[in-house]
């Protein structure tokens, strides 16, 4: 075929563009067209994206392991003992891929049900502090405490701590929380504080899934209650602490 038999044909049917109010343009032909007849085309469509399927470009495609099937459906061709061994080779990397990609999913729903029964990364935060608008005469501390993560905690149990003159650590509180689940704020109770300005508290937790350690420092707001400075939460192999897990710094307290 002329170029221009197949500029004429690339016309009448980019006219499709514009009545089906389409965002590109793709265009067969089996005819061999150069770089710089594309170049025309191309001009015929203005700014509106072509992908053009050519002689050469087509032949390629077809010339590949995947399409060596519908080359001998249409067109006869049979694969040459080169070619053979390149389809069974593509083959089997495909088999391979797909044989990886189940094995992730299989690993990645099994590791979602052991989260879901471990407790997965999830941390147990506690929140320690006072509020002005509450029955909280005494300047006692609130505690409470929520599920930070995607999964729920169980068999968890805490122990409240903070230094003593003496120097080793007295017990505030102990909690048998059993199973916490996701989404729940608890309220612990309330507890009297030191008359120091800084309180610092220990709390460790165990769970299902391991334990952790909180170091919250209280110090007391322009209003009087006592509200967390900071806090930080440590996967907890002894003393010293190691690997930080979560840190929230409290804005009331700044």
């Amino acid at each position: 075929r002329s170029i221009k038999e197949i500029k004429d044909k690339f016309f009448l049917d980019f006219g499709g563009v514009k009545k089906n109010n389409a965002t590109g343009f793709v265009f067969f032909t089996n005819q061999k067209v150069t770089l710089s007849e594309r170049t025309e085309l191309q001009k015929i469509a203005g700014s509106v994206p072509v992908d053009l399927y050519h002689l050469e470009r087509i032949s390629s495609l077809l010339d590949t392991p995947i399409n060596y099937g519908i080359r001998f459906e249409f067109l006869q061709i049979r694969m040459t003992d080169e070619e053979i061994i390149a389809f069974y080779s593509q083959r089997d990397k495909d088999h391979l891929a797909q044989l990886a990609g189940v094995t992730e999913a299989l690993n990645t729903a099994t590791q979602e049900i052991i989260n879901h029964q471990t407790g997965g990364d999830s941390l147990l935060v506690f929140g320690l502090r006072s509020h002005s608008g509450l029955d909280n005469t005494h300047g006692q501390i609130e505690i409470t405490c929520h599920i930070n993560g995607n999964y729920s905690l169980f068999d968890v149990t805490a122990t409240i701590t903070r230094p003593s003159k003496n120097g080793f650590p007295q017990i505030d509180q102990n909690f048998n929380l059993g199973n916490m689940n996701l989404g729940l704020s608890t309220s612990l109770g309330q507890f009297v504080p030191d008359v120091e300005d800084v309180q610092v508290y220990a709390i460790t937790v165990h769970h299902r899934n391991g334990r952790t350690k909180q170091i919250s420092a209280l110090c007391r707001n322009s209003k009087g209650d006592w509200v967390e400075r900071d806090t930080k939460i440590y996967k907890y192999f002894g003393f010293p602490e190691q690997e930080i897990l979560y840190e929230f710094k409290h804005p009331d307290s700044l």
